[in-house]
């Protein structure tokens, strides 16, 4: 079972990460982290926060279940940039 800490899969990001060419440092810089910070929770030694993992899923255009392996989907489905809606993490509620 994975802890709080391990919720990020590091290896799914730095897959992400190296096609696009894109160091640790920027993409920390890019989501608001301290480079050594982010290295650690990589890792899996220092927790994520949500607003943390929403971003590092728009950095990477991804989407944040695809980031803690709830999904092997690397891209958003739904068309939405960042695999989170515009909104944030509001539920769905086309058709109701």
């Amino acid at each position: 079972m994975q802890t709080q800490d391990e919720l990020v899969r590091g290896e799914r990001v730095v897959a992400l990460m190296w096609p696009r060419r894109i160091s640790q440092a920027r993409l920390a810089s890019a989501i608001g982290v301290d480079p050594s910070s982010f290295s650690q929770k990589l890792r899996g030694k220092r927790p994520w926060y949500l607003r943390e993992v929403t971003q590092l899923a728009i950095e990477l255009n991804t989407t944040v279940a695809y980031l803690i392996g709830e999904s092997d989907e690397v891209r958003p489905v739904d068309g939405s940039e960042n695999g989170v809606g515009r909104t944030g993490l509001e539920p769905v509620t086309d058709g109701l």
